[in-house]
């Protein structure tokens, strides 16, 4: 991506938004760091954050800014950009640069080494937030080689960040998140480095911190939660990689430490922790400390009720039996499969096995008895996934009738996947398939009709059916009983050849219907692209212009859909 041409590459809409925030001149203290380094603050809801680096010819090579958007580029970095380049900033000579190097850039270039230090001592005793970028900035030149000095960073980070009562906002957790994630990045870089030890110490830090302090903070983006799966994830690469025996020993400790934390399953965590624990337990005094947490676990689900019990019961017997199958206790490992069969895990072993065997009926008898106790349990997933199970068996065995029953349960009884309907159309020869087809229309339709619907509703399902089976005429009589414009875009492709003048009609009423329902720059561009997809269609160009001029006239007092329509 080119500072000269990065708009072609990103939204149309983020791209306005930044453009607005530029000429709105939110954009203060710019600042060039050398070597393509830019710092800016952006003023908006709140004081942003952007940092941009270029590369030779003014490739865009990093950028990241501390507001909450998620997506490709944010407006601010947009507006950054701009400014960056429109303002012609970025094209000074290197001697003009030189020239132009004053105020703070030359007190650091020119400040004696031992003044500077006492400053920095000094400002960072008064300010927390200089004070903890500091420490993440130069943690390596920390002496203290432990994770105690990590979790006090984490700690400080979070700190700053709570409220009057402790509390972390969204808008603030998104900023403390950020340093957060600059201390992954840190340990990333010492497992580059192959210092396996202090990568460690980053990780071991942040999880336990951050499963503390994700009880008392907004985490509706899951930035805390990622951060605790990212800390797991740095420590199956050190398990995976050359680290030492006594380290290994080390994160083996933490590990099982950290599983009889509770918190971590409360909030979603200990999925990854857990089997981690099973790939660190490599000799037979870890096994057994193993062994003795799943116990132990066990003991805790089986105190639980309803859902809960059942979760926890099968996960930590499923632990079990892998790590005997691990260690090649196998005899130990099948007892626990055949005494649990309720499981439907464990029962889908068994019925791998009977199948390997050839023993389709011991297989088959295995999982109806599967989907009795699914139906019991109400889990209609496993009942589906069963009920697939002997769809494939019986096509192996290829049982006519019995593919014909169950492609027909899995298509009425979910949601008329076309699978299925593919499958139960194989069974019949071409004469009865014309009746059989007919009566699968009738009863969608029916089942459709007895139901209660608001508002407006569309039988994909049927619509489904009728371009399977290339049905174009009723499924144009379909969408004209519904000619609204996701309609109308959603199956265009399949009409435009044998109706295009009927659809270039409706086209335009959908788009003067959404025009009236719908203001504001979205509601334009979407304007945009309906009418561009109307010009697609045969007679539909001269159609297309003439309505965005009706609707230019119409609504003159909306500024914004002229900007969007000078793009068609």
């Amino acid at each position: 991506m080119n500072l000269n041409t990065f708009e072609n590459e990103i939204s149309p809409v983020i791209f306005q938004r930044g453009e607005d925030y530029y000429f709105d001149n939110t954009v203060v203290d710019l600042q060039e760091m050398g070597n393509g380094q830019w710092f800016a603050i952006v003023e908006g809801n709140d004081d942003y954050e952007v940092d941009i680096r270029l590369g030779e010819d003014d490739d865009i090579r990093e950028y990241s800014c501390n507001c909450p958007y998620d997506g490709y580029m944010c407006k601010h970095v947009v507006a950054v950009l701009l400014k960056i380049r429109d303002e012609n900033i970025g094209h000074t000579t290197d001697e003009k640069k030189e020239k132009d190097v004053a105020g703070w850039k030359e007190i650091i270039f020119n400040v004696p080494g031992n003044e500077l230090r006492k400053f920095v001592k000094e400002y960072a005793t008064k300010k927390k937030e200089f004070r903890n970028m500091l420490m993440l900035r130069f943690s390596e030149y920390d002496s203290t080689n432990n994770s105690e000095k990590y979790r006090h960073m984490v700690q400080e980070i979070f700190s700053a960040a709570g409220g009057r009562h402790g509390f972390i906002e969204y808008r603030d957790t998104y900023s403390a998140m950020g340093q957060v994630y600059d201390l992954l990045a840190k340990a990333d870089e010492f497992l580059e480095k192959e210092n396996y030890k202090e990568a460690f110490h980053i990780v071991s830090a942040i999880a336990p911190e951050c499963v503390n302090a994700i009880q008392y903070m907004d985490d509706s983006d899951g930035e805390c939660g990622g951060a605790i799966n990212d800390s797991f994830n740095t420590i199956s690469k050190i398990l995976e990689s050359g680290a030492n025996e006594s380290l290994k020993n080390e994160v083996f400790e933490w590990l099982l430490e950290q599983a009889c934390n509770p918190d971590y399953d409360d909030y979603g965590c200990a999925d990854e922790l857990e089997p981690l624990l099973i790939d660190a337990s490599d000799t037979t005094g870890k096994i057994n400390k193993v062994h003795d947490f799943l116990d132990q676990q066990l003991k805790n689900a089986a105190k639980k009720e309803g859902w809960s019990k059942e979760y926890h019961t099968k996960k930590y017997l499923q632990f079990k039996a892998e790590l005997y199958i691990k260690t090649g206790e196998n005899e130990k490992a099948k007892k626990i499969i055949s005494d649990n069969l309720r499981i439907s895990e464990f029962r889908e072993i068994i019925v791998d096995e009977q199948l390997a065997k050839g023993n389709y009926k011991k297989a088959i008898q295995l999982i109806e008895e599967g989907i009795q106790i699914a139906m019991e349990d109400n889990y209609h997933g496993i009942v589906k996934r069963w009920k697939e199970k002997l769809l494939d068996i019986y096509t192996q065995k290829n049982d006519t009738q019995e593919i014909k029953k169950h492609a027909s349960e899995l298509f009425f009884g979910g949601h008329y996947e076309m699978k299925y309907y593919r499958i139960l159309k194989n069974t019949y020869n071409s004469n009865k398939w014309l009746n059989e087809k007919e009566n699968i229309i009738n009863r969608i339709t029916k089942k459709i009709e007895n139901k209660t619907h608001f508002g407006h509703y569309f039988p994909d399902t049927v619509a489904a059916i009728f371009i399977e089976e290339k049905m174009w005429e009723r499924l144009f009589n379909l969408v004209k009983q519904n000619p609204r414009i996701n309609i109308l875009l959603d199956y265009t492709q399949y009409l435009k050849k044998s109706y295009s003048s009927e659809l270039v009609e409706m086209y335009k009423s959908a788009i003067i219907d959404y025009a009236e329902k719908n203001t504001g720059r979205g509601a334009y561009i979407d304007l945009v692209n309906y009418i561009k997809k109307l010009s697609d269609i045969q007679g539909g160009k001269e159609q297309a212009g003439l309505i965005s001029s009706q609707l230019l006239e119409k609504y003159k007092n909306r500024p914004a859909m002229k900007d969007e329509f000078r793009k068609l």
